[in-house]
């Protein structure tokens, strides 16, 4: 750059054959012009030193301006949506019986451990008429739920039907694991506690 902008008339003393790499450039000033030439340089978009000096301030100063991290914006909720997760709470409040005060009518339920008469053969599945009834009395609880919603009145009778064949009984799930007891690993449902074992075989 200097020896574009100088107009230098430079001479290699080995008749221009110096081999211009990064470690010995600075070697042959005349060579090192020629290969700078020869890749294609001008002098006219060569910088000037107010051009360089300018440069490199900006780049210092750039460098001490420390990075600040910015937070990604919060999404917020319109007002419909906002409107329909209130619909919602609302309607699980009114539909959820958390106590299972109004399980009622219910077959008992017979764990593994309870005493049968000596003529008698265990049944199988010990449990399952009782968590039958608990389970249709959750479906019903998850149908009264649908039922207030706006959205899911506004649909046809077929495509209600559909969408709680399809999902009562995760709904079901979801309920459940709101009365779980982390602590006894037990589903708390009124006077009744549950664990793994009530399910088994």
């Amino acid at each position: 750059r200097r020896a574009m902008k100088r107009s230098l008339r430079l001479s290699c003393p080995f008749q221009n054959s110096c081999v211009i790499n990064k470690s010995n450039r600075r070697h042959c000033q005349a060579c090192r012009l020629k290969k700078c030439l020869d890749i294609g340089m001008k002098k006219e978009l060569i910088m000037s030193d107010e051009a360089v000096e300018l440069r490199r301030s900006l780049i210092k100063k750039k460098q001490r301006v420390p990075h600040v991290r910015t937070a990604p914006p919060t999404s917020r909720m319109t007002e419909e949506q906002e409107a329909m997760v209130r619909q919602l709470a609302e309607a699980q409040k009114k539909t959820f019986d958390s106590n299972f005060i109004y399980f009622r009518n219910y077959r008992p339920a017979r764990r593994r451990q309870d005493p049968v008469a000596p003529h008698q053969q265990p049944p199988v599945f010990l449990m399952m008429p009782h968590i039958n009834d608990l389970t249709t009395h959750m479906i019903k609880g998850i149908i009264d739920f649908a039922k207030i919603i706006p959205f899911f009145r506004a649909l046809c009778m077929e495509d209600q039907i559909a969408l709680l064949k399809g999902c009562a009984l995760e709904l079901c799930f979801i309920r459940f694991n709101i009365v779980f007891d982390n602590k006894t690993r037990t589903f708390s449902c009124g006077q009744f506690n549950y664990d793994s074992n009530d399910l088994a075989m």
